[in-house]
């Protein structure tokens, strides 16, 4: 699930309460979506990185894994200094406009992921909020510019590492060995260009909120559940997608906006492994997200449920 695995691991196996992830393209909400715990991705900038090693430093971003929404929030606001609020009740949703994207977020999604986040868009409406229905046509976009922009500065924030050696290089896995050297070769005019086109899909983002007065954009985490680490493809009816690009193809998007992000479980696929939900709130709009997100995980009930990795409810592919 990308970086911050274990540290998604280690709290859903009751190792500890809470977890300090790394979210670049993902890596808080995707290893928290598979193994059906609650991650956070605070506004980009809000946590220092000093003594995290640099992936991509426009992008990286430091935040919370715990078991539910709730303990994130009073994570979040230990590690601010600040006073922590009290949790909001269901009511918070009763005229709550939650934004519903479905160009690029539902595409080449499995069905039992689909038919999960179909319910949950069910449970917030059923509990009051509007669900608002309109495309946010810049996502393709931001995900593009996100791509770039990570996969340029990883090519040189990691090359240290290597000491430009052959032999050094060559003891790293191969998929990160072609991060590196593809990164490096990323022209500079490229890199440019990509910044310029994340400046204009974090407006882009700003602009679907205020003009649809929404309050939070929901979307799926991942378009898949788990795959087998032997088997590292996400299996689609139209053919294979490769494991790191598509867990990130959903993620990224608000990588690149740089706003918040709570990611929650939201189902079960029918191996009983766990489908993951992200809700996304405007820039500095923490609170109100927090807010939204717990009132559905108490709703839907999540914050009770046992990872099903830790119970033995997940059943064997094949």
């Amino acid at each position: 699930g990308g970086s911050s695995g274990g540290s998604a691991v280690a709290v859903a196996v009751g190792a500890g309460l809470l977890a300090i992830g790394s979210d670049t393209g993902g890596s808080i909400r995707i290893p928290a979506s598979l193994v059906g715990v609650a991650g956070f991705k605070p506004s980009f900038g809000t946590f220092a990185v000093d003594g995290v090693h640099p992936l991509s430093p426009s992008l990286d971003t430091l935040g919370p894994l715990a078991r539910t929404v709730d303990d994130n929030r009073i994570a979040y606001y230990t590690l601010l200094g600040s006073d922590v609020p009290p949790a909001a009740d269901e009511s918070v949703l009763a005229g709550a406009r939650i934004g519903v994207p479905r160009d690029h977020f539902w595409d080449r999604l499995q069905p039992d992921v689909a038919a999960a986040v179909e319910r949950a868009i069910e449970t917030l409406a059923t509990a009051g909020a509007t669900i608002v229905e309109q495309p946010w046509p810049a996502a393709a976009e931001a995900r593009a510019a996100g791509y770039l922009i990570n996969r340029a500065e990883t090519g040189f924030s990691l090359w240290p590492q290597t000491r430009g050696d052959a032999a050094r290089l060559a003891l790293l896995n191969p998929d990160l060995q072609t991060r590196i050297l593809g990164g490096r070769l990323v022209p500079a005019a490229l890199y440019q260009q990509a910044f310029a086109h994340r400046l204009r899909v974090r407006d882009a983002m700003a602009r679907y909120a205020h003009d649809h007065r929404l309050d939070a954009v929901l979307a799926p985490a991942l378009p898949a559940t788990a795959v087998l680490s032997a088997d590292p493809r996400i299996m689609h009816e139209d053919g294979d997608e490769a494991v790191g690009t598509g867990y990130t193809r959903l993620t990224m998007p608000f990588n690149a906006t740089g706003q918040p992000v709570a990611a929650t479980p939201c189902g079960l696929d029918r191996l009983g492994l766990p489908v993951g939900l992200q809700l996304a709130g405007r820039p500095g709009g923490e609170a109100r997200l927090f807010a939204i997100a717990e009132a559905y995980e108490r709703i839907a009930g999540w914050a009770e449920r046992i990872p099903p990795v830790v119970t033995g409810g997940v059943r064997q592919h094949g």
